[in-house]
């Protein structure tokens, strides 16, 4: 069934519809062959614009999973009711998605870097004990997780770039949780405690390497998640 989409930053509204699309494949057991409503109907139904399902189609068409002929329809290509198909589809969007988002993070940090105050850095602060503690007893942090990445990007003053990161967050927790939940890591408070101490020092390089550091360790722990769940 498709449904309506809300519609969040701009450059992962292809990868929304592109999944809801995934979605409706695997509710309807298509096969290859097979032939997807037009992309009039597929507008009509997620309530978006003909222009950003024709992109989602194309994403689709790269990725293997439809043909798309031109004045007669779009067709699916490969069995999408394999797990591996779909988790695999998954992980690629959830990559391209968070890499967007840390390169929006770095671009906010630039900003931020040199008028974060003091009483700024302290909330910061105890966010990662808060993680430590969390951490330490063996409780998940994630709620503290998303706390901290929210205190950041609202000291954001560009409104464009604050609503983006936290469009991009939503999506990226939804990765999470369609995906069997969140696991028990406690590695990734270390990525935290750099970026904060990077903020401390006013040291952007510094900052800019944690979150990179941090862009690898993620993907590679949602890759294992995935290859978990085949």
């Amino acid at each position: 069934m498709l449904t309506p989409i809300k519609k969040t930053g701009k450059q992962v509204l292809y990868i929304q519809i592109a999944d809801s699309i995934m979605e409706y494949i695997k509710d309807k057991k298509l096969v290859v062959g097979d032939k997807l409503p037009s992309e009039r109907v597929l507008s009509e139904s997620l309530k978006i614009s003909r222009n950003s399902v024709r992109e989602a189609l194309r994403f689709l068409e790269t990725q293997g999973v439809i043909t798309v002929h031109t004045g007669i329809g779009s067709f699916i290509a490969c069995d999408c009711s394999a797990r591996s198909v779909y988790l695999q589809f998954t992980q690629l969007n959830y990559q391209e998605t968070l890499e967007i988002k840390i390169a929006l993070e770095i671009l906010l940090a630039s900003k931020v870097v040199d008028t974060i105050t003091e009483e700024q850095l302290t909330a910061l602060d105890l966010l990662i004990a808060d993680m430590d503690s969390e951490g330490t007893s063996g409780t998940l942090f994630h709620e503290t997780d998303l706390r901290f990445h929210k205190y950041l990007y609202e000291l954001s003053p560009n409104a464009t770039l604050k609503n983006m990161i936290s469009d991009m967050t939503d999506t990226l927790d939804n990765y999470w949780s369609m995906s069997g939940g969140f696991p028990e890591d406690n590695k990734s408070i270390e990525f935290h405690r750099n970026i904060v101490r990077g903020l401390h020092d006013k040291d952007f390089a510094f900052i800019q390497e944690s979150y990179k550091d941090m862009l690898e360790y993620d993907i590679e722990l949602f890759q294992k998640h995935i290859k978990d769940q085949e």
